[in-house]
């Protein structure tokens, strides 16, 4: 006689949705390399094109097919995996969907009736916003030609990122079952560490489980810099390729970070940080008032001497004569710009 499926309700849905720059591929990372632990306990990842994990077809981040659902407005696949992935369970079922798209403002209404197929955990985690707007400008300002100070003045005249807003539109859309919503900062998490923090939520124990490093590479200021003035060499904002072409650590030099002046982190600080306490009164209030934004912890202006435009160009001529690939097509471009360099 065929087993009869067992009369679960309706499965918990952990939805991280973000926001980009802010450690989600270190978090996703720990997921995908851990899905086996996962699944032992009973959580389930779809696959990169949202489908059920098989042997032949691993967990992954489905961006590239929320990206297509967000375009389209149907959300049939999602309600597809969470059936199938429902059905498959072999005990209550709990599901985790994380991808760095969902921060955007056509979400919330997209998961409205979703509260109908799953309990809806949101997970939010976000960063202070003077880290955030340099991780942003080396991601996307620098290879739209973007000088760091035109692109803080624009993030600034429209008070973006807004955490707040992005927050609200999800608690007035959706129903959700809960919202954990936390600044990526030691005094904020638990444990102190991201993969804690998010694993504590959904009740999960990661003893066991393979650690995850940093996935963001580190970039001398001087290459960013430079590279900013040659928006030529990127065919994409998603493109890294010179990046990594030019990352040969054969070098002794110390690194030049990127910062902010100290008057752009006034500005950043004055402009974002009441908003960032609006965000701890309503997600976690008993640590309302711990500064966010803190000056103690504050990007210092770096030494323009530097960093200047013949510094650039002697960093990036350094970093060319070590990279292993010399006849890397870029290289050959960048070897021609370089060599009408002053």
């Amino acid at each position: 006689m065929p087993k009869k499926n067992k009369p679960y309700s309706k499965p918990q849905l952990y939805l991280h949705i973000g926001h980009p720059k802010t450690a989600s591929s270190t978090l996703q990372s720990f997921l995908f390399q851990n899905t086996q632990h996962l699944k032992a306990a009973g959580y389930t990842l779809p696959t990169d094109k949202l489908t059920c994990t098989t042997s032949q077809s691993p967990a992954g981040n489905p961006l590239w097919a929320l990206e297509a659902i967000r375009e389209t407005g149907d959300t049939s696949p999602i309600k597809r995996w969470i059936a199938e992935a429902g059905k498959q369970a072999t005990s209550q079922p709990k599901l985790i969907l994380s991808s760095e798209c969902m921060a955007q403002s056509e979400w919330p209404l997209l998961f409205a009736n979703m509260a109908d197929h799953a309990h809806i955990h949101l997970i939010y985690y976000v960063r202070r916003q003077d880290q955030l707007l340099l991780s942003a400008w080396r991601q996307w300002g620098l290879k739209r030609g973007l000088s760091l100070g035109e692109f803080i003045k624009r993030r600034l005249a429209n008070k973006q990122p807004d955490f707040l807003s992005i927050v609200r539109g999800w608690l007035d859309a959706v129903d959700l079952a809960s919202h954990h919503v936390r600044f990526i900062q030691a005094p904020f998490l638990q444990g102190k560490d991201i993969i804690e923090d998010f694993c504590t939520h959904i009740g999960f124990d990661p003893k066991d489980c393979t650690p995850t490093k940093n996935e963001n590479i580190s970039i001398d200021a001087r290459l960013l810099l430079f590279m900013s003035n040659h928006t030529e060499l990127f065919s994409s904002v998603h493109d890294e390729e010179i990046f990594t072409l030019l990352s040969s650590p054969n070098t002794t030099e110390p690194e030049q970070r990127l910062k902010l002046s100290a008057q752009q982190f006034q500005h950043v600080q004055e402009t974002f940080e009441p908003l960032n306490q609006s965000l701890l009164q309503e997600c976690q209030p008993a640590l309302t008032g711990t500064a966010v934004i803190d000056t103690a912890t504050g990007s210092g202006a770096a030494n323009s001497d530097l960093l200047g435009e013949a510094a650039q160009l002697a960093y990036v001529r350094d970093r060319m004569a070590a990279a292993p690939n010399q006849s890397h097509p870029k290289l050959v471009q960048l070897r021609d710009i370089i060599g009408h360099s002053p």
